[in-house]
């Protein structure tokens, strides 16, 4: 028995305004990427009722100039706030410039949002702290639990890196290796003492 995909509605410019209000309800968003966002269900309509291309992208500019208007969108604020979620997960400042390019974001934007990141960590080196955040999320290295860490000394007679990140990336393991992470007395208090 096989299931009928459903056809959505016909889009109108009503529609397409509540289609835009609830996805911004529920997710922080770019201009540019509401503007993707949007222009997939005007392509959909086109696709099953003919809607007119034209007349969905001239609803979608209506619409964006408003809600900006209306601070509803807001990309200096959505910049700010995504580059610094990123920036506590781990992510190095290469791929927060990347990922914020994919939302459309300007690079006069992107440049505010990493001078912003770099005032409010008061940081002079944004990557080790990524770093340390991404060994910290994983749970590697000194951050591994002690029983488990000891149990691990015992399974493997491996060299590091290989036993400590056997799926993090090259790139990161080079920048926790170029900073002595694992060795370094001083590079945090949660460190201290530690060795692999």
């Amino acid at each position: 028995m096989s299931q009928d995909k459903k056809i959505p509605r016909p889009l109108t410019k009503e529609s397409l305004r509540h289609k835009a209000l609830r996805y911004i309800d529920r997710f922080a968003t770019s201009r540019e990427n509401l503007r993707n966002v949007l222009m997939r269900h005007v392509q959909t309509s086109n696709y099953y009722h003919e809607t007119s291309i034209q007349d969905g992208i001239d609803w979608i500019e209506d619409l964006l100039n408003k809600l900006e208007a209306a601070n509803f969108i807001n990309d200096a604020r959505y910049a700010e706030g995504r580059a610094g979620a990123l920036h506590r997960k781990g992510t190095s400042q290469r791929v927060i410039r990347m990922k914020l390019m994919e939302k459309g974001l300007s690079e006069n934007h992107i440049a505010q949002a990493l001078t912003a990141l770099k005032e409010e960590t008061q940081s002079g080196n944004l990557e080790r702290d990524a770093a340390l955040a991404l060994a910290k999320r994983r749970k590697l290295g000194p951050y591994r639990l002690p029983e488990k860490r000891e149990a691990y000394k015992e399974k493997t007679s491996l060299q590091w890196p290989a036993p400590v990140f056997p799926t993090t990336s090259p790139a990161t393991l080079s920048r926790l290796k170029a900073w002595k992470i694992w060795n370094d007395k001083d590079a945090t208090p949660a460190l201290q003492g530690w060795r692999s």
